[in-house]
């Protein structure tokens, strides 16, 4: 471990997962355990403490390439390569329902992410860039079935077809579940009201977004490009910050026409004043979110994929 700043850094190595070909992972709300996808299928939930490896899916003939783990706790939702998508129930330790990519999906069917509404009420699977399902688990109808008991065939809650007018490279929910923020190729941040699938333009500006934060206090949006940049914008859209570019392969800022990495996954400390981002080189970076600052390299990416999540 090191001290940055009086900030204390601890880097840690799951053991028995170290030697796994993992391709996501999700830590739990109380920070106990880590749930890793594997690359054959497998979910694996690892106890933080001891390193302890169970099994939770069997391997399932297709990577499992996005999960995340809801704010209450309760639910897992996971998703495999092939439009497999699955939701768990993490307390009960059981399978609540899974379903296989159909319609316009199954055309597209790889996932590219999985987000759940800060309420736990909500989860969205984007299984394709423009094409996003909205599960509403705040219809589940309870804890009455049995232990163990299979799991329903037809959806135990509904789930809604969201067509988006952009293509989505990254997403967020709004504080209040009610609107999903997103941004992508196109020249600007975009919301849809999920009750009736309504979308406006949120802000014009930033383009080729890879990953974004926005701050609903402050109505600031912290986000991340292929060029390797993080901006951050107020809610007219202006640009009011800029971070230098960085090194590919160092800590230290480079030139226009630099090899540099994409910024893949960026999020903002409880507290605001810290943002933490991940790139496409697999390294984490720490930020004075105020001044677009950086204070520390985390990870040097050395033997490690791309930063998927935060």
């Amino acid at each position: 471990s090191c001290v940055i700043n009086r900030i204390p850094v601890a880097r840690t190595r799951l053991a028995a997962a170290s030697a796994l070909p993992t391709q996501c992972a999700s830590l739990t709300p109380d920070g106990d355990h880590v749930y890793l996808g594997a690359h054959d299928g497998r979910l694996l939930r690892v106890d933080v403490d001891t390193s302890e490896t169970t099994e939770v899916l069997p391997a399932q003939g297709s990577p499992l390439v996005y999960l995340s783990v809801a704010p209450n706790g309760k639910w897992l939702g996971v998703a495999w390569e092939n439009g497999k998508t699955a939701l768990l129930d993490r307390e009960r330790q059981e399978l609540c329902f899974e379903q296989m990519a159909q319609g316009e999906i199954e055309r597209r069917p790889n996932p590219v992410g999985i987000l759940f509404s800060g309420d736990s009420r909500r989860m969205l699977v984007a299984n394709a860039i423009d094409v996003i399902q909205s599960w509403d688990l705040s219809a589940w109808p309870g804890d009455s079935r049995t232990a163990n008991s299979a799991a329903p065939e037809g959806a135990p809650f509904p789930i809604d077809t969201l067509l988006l007018e952009r293509e989505a490279e990254s997403m967020q929910f709004s504080a209040d579940g009610q609107l999903l923020i997103y941004g992508g190729r196109a020249e600007e941040l975009r919301s849809v009201q999920l009750s009736d699938s309504a979308e406006s333009i949120l802000m014009s500006g930033p383009q080729n977004v890879t990953s974004l934060h926005w701050d609903h206090s402050r109505e600031l949006c912290w986000v991340g490009y292929r060029d390797g940049r993080v901006r951050t914008f107020d809610r007219q859209g202006n640009c009011v910050l800029e971070s230098p570019l960085m090194s590919r392969s160092s800590f230290h800022t480079v030139g226009e026409g630099s090899e540099h990495a994409s910024v893949t996954a960026l999020t903002l400390s409880a507290d605001g004043k810290y943002l933490f981002t991940g790139d496409s080189n697999g390294r984490l970076l720490l930020w004075n979110a105020a001044e677009l600052k950086l204070i520390a390299e985390l990870s040097d990416g050395q033997q490690a994929g791309q930063v998927n999540a935060l």
